[in-house]
């Protein structure tokens, strides 16, 4: 994540030809808490800016993916770490 105020800056004073962009210092952006969502919307403006919602953990796949991953881990912590009962 860059700095929200410095991305306009480089793209007003022409420093970065474009950018792509979809994870934001206020998730969700609209809200505003760090950054004023007018910032935000100026960035938004420039034809070279790409902006896409940060969603790509929501789709079923990604799910699935994110389940095997903390089983794997689950298993492989209980494997090297024995329960013991006496």
């Amino acid at each position: 994540m860059a700095d929200t105020q410095s991305l306009l800056d480089a793209l007003q004073n022409n420093q970065i030809r474009g950018l792509g962009i979809d994870v934001y210092e206020d998730e969700p952006w609209t809200k505003g808490i760090h950054v004023p969502k007018e910032v935000y919307q100026k960035i938004f403006a420039f034809p070279q800016v790409i902006a896409t919602p940060h969603i790509a953990g929501w789709t079923q796949e990604s799910k699935i993916k994110l389940a095997r991953v903390l089983l794997d881990k689950i298993s492989d912590f209980i494997q090297k770490n024995p329960v013991v009962t006496d």
